[in-house]
Order: C-alpha cells, then structure tokens, then sequence
C-alpha cells in the first residue's frame, strides 16, 4: 500500500509541478499582431498601389503562418484544436492571395486602391484575427489543463480519505482541495465566457471588437490566474500528503 501512495504522490506532484511552467507557453496575443506602418497616400500609379499592396499583403501572410507554426509546436493543445487554428489561417490566407491576384490585374488605380482599402476592411489580419486565435491557443491550452486537474482530483480525495483513515488530521488538507475545486470552476467560467466571445470577434465587427478584445484577454487573463493558484494548492496537497502516507 505503501507503494502505491508513493507512487501516486510522485504521478501528482509531477502533475502540479508541470501545470505552471506549461501555462506561459502562449498568451493571448502575439508581437505578430502589432501591424507594420505604411500608408499608400503617396502612390500615383497602379504599379505603386500594387507594389505597396502586395507588401501589405505579403506581411499578413507571413504573419499567418507564424500562427500555424505557433499551433502546429504547441504541445499543450489536441490535434482538433489545432486543426481550428490551422483552418482559419489558412482561410485568410486563402481570401489574401485571392485579393492579391486581383489587385495584381488591376489597370485602374482607383480598383487598385479599392483592393487596397480590402485588405483592412475585409480581412483585419492584425486587428482581429491574429489576437483572436492566438487567444483560442490560449483558451485550449488552458482548458486542457484544467480537465486534467479535475481528474486529478478524485484521486486527491481518495488520497485525504486515507490519510483521514489513518488518524491523520485532514482540515488543512480539505481547505485546500476546497480551495482547488473553487480556482478550477472559477477557471471554467472564464474560459467559457472567453470562448463565447468568439463567434463576434470577426472582421466585419471591427472597431467594436476592440473592446470585445480586451473582454477576451481578461477573461483568459483571469482563468491563468485561477489555474496557477490551483496548481499551489496541489502542491501543498501533495506535500502533506507526501509526509502523512510516507512517501519519498
């Protein structure tokens, strides 16, 4: 029996050693999000619009893909998640190579500037879609983390449990599990609010999404926040756990 308790302190302590240094991993927005400076107001021709378009284009794709290379590294989310991530990437990479064949073809500049103007209004790159699915990199780290903190915690209370048998005294140990089961609903109802903004962080919602932003981020910023206190409360679960079963 012995045995067993050690072994499961170790599994949990790992646990709650790895939770926090895994939360930092990605946040809810990216130095990719910050759009470059430049204007087309000084371009005459259809060749200068193009030129300019098509660097301002070329900046939002290569943008895009640092977003599929940030989820296709990242260890703490599912192969679905990352998939969502991927596809909507791909998606305005799709929608920008369209718009840059057609500014490509244009011999009118005021068609050419047209396209130009659609590369804001109609994708917002960097105003919206950068900020919201490196967010969702975020959110599904973080829900992933939790599930695995809810599971741990039967085993937790099968843990208390025979520490209680054993004539142990289990008070501080319930405070914090209490405490644990709190930060993680807590966690829950942050991380659920945050993906319920999802839907309405789109291009054609701008400027409001900008306050929808800044909902989102605290939000994520919130249930970090509670995971982290979780993981201490783990922690210290599993310390006096540790001393209370024997294990080393």
């Amino acid at each position: 029996m012995k045995t067993m308790h050690t072994r499961f302190s170790k599994h949990v302590m790992a646990l709650a050693l790895a939770l926090v240094g895994a939360l930092g991993l990605v946040g809810a927005a990216s130095a990719a999000s910050v759009a470059p400076a430049a204007s087309s107001a000084k371009c005459t021709t259809v060749a200068c619009v193009q030129q300019f378009g098509d660097q301002q284009i070329s900046a939002r794709l290569e943008a895009l893909e640092k977003l599929k290379d940030t989820a296709q590294n990242h260890k703490g989310i599912t192969d679905a998640q990352r998939s969502v991530i991927i596809n909507d990437a791909n998606t305005n990479e799709n929608g920008l190579n369209t718009l840059k064949k057609q500014l490509d073809g244009e011999t009118d500049i005021k068609a050419a500037l047209a396209d130009v103007k659609n590369i804001y209004v109609q994708f917002r790159t960097y105003a919206v879609v950068l900020p919201r699915d490196y967010g969702e990199i975020w959110m599904f780290h973080q829900q992933n983390v939790v599930a695995r903190m809810q599971d741990a915690n039967q085993k937790i209370s099968d843990l208390i449990q025979k520490a209680k048998d054993a004539g142990k005294d289990v008070t501080q140990l319930q405070a914090l599990q209490q405490d644990y089961e709190a930060k993680l609903t807590d966690a829950t109802n942050h991380l659920n609010d945050a993906q319920s903004l999802i839907p309405s962080l789109v291009p054609a919602n701008y400027p409001g999404t900008d306050q929808t932003l800044k909902t989102y981020r605290a939000d994520l910023k919130t249930s970090h926040d509670d995971i982290k206190g979780a993981a201490s409360d783990l922690h210290q679960m599993v310390q006096i756990l540790k001393a209370d079963l024997g294990g080393k």
